[in-house]
């Protein structure tokens, strides 16, 4: 296995790669296949990359790395799409509480509803405030009390009129 190194004493991409390659071909047998897909992952990133040095690929991943969470988690986007279509629905099912419970129990099943972020913008732009919440279930409780102010507001609207 030849490392060759760039000026500054560290083997280029290219020589990280024939590495990773040979480590992976000879690790065919003896590695179970997690290990494996883990190093062609790797192989298949420094390719995409198109670096030559690690100095380089280094500063490309600084630069490409997304902002970081007060507590070390990767900020990630919001899905606005996905915020849009539950608020739709559950502005849509505001006429009985066991179609509201039905939509609110999928949402929050469904894994593309993260806790900490499309959750809490459901949450808050449902409840028309700005809110935190430690866990699904604080943004459950908060969303089910909007809906039961408005559902017995409505009711009294109707008895009303």
């Amino acid at each position: 296995m030849d490392m060759e190194p760039d000026m500054f004493g560290q083997p280029s991409i290219k020589a990280i790669i024939s590495a990773l390659k040979e480590l992976e071909s000879a690790s065919s047998g003896a590695a179970t296949r997690s290990p494996r897909a883990e190093i062609n992952k790797v192989i298949a990133l420094l390719e995409k990359s198109g670096c030559h040095s690690v100095a380089e690929f280094a500063e490309e991943l600084r630069t490409a790395a997304p902002a970081r969470g007060a507590r070390g988690q990767t900020a990630s986007p919001t899905d606005e799409d996905l915020v849009e279509d539950y608020l739709r629905r559950l502005a849509a099912a505001n006429a009985t509480p066991d179609e509201f419970g039905s939509i609110l129990e999928k949402m929050l099943k469904d894994k593309k509803v993260r806790a900490k972020q499309e959750l809490k913008e459901i949450a808050n732009r449902y409840i028309g405030a700005s809110g935190s919440y430690a866990k699904k279930a604080d943004a459950k409780d908060a969303i089910k009390r909007k809906f039961h102010d408005r559902w017995v507001s409505n009711q009294y609207k109707l008895k009303a009129g």
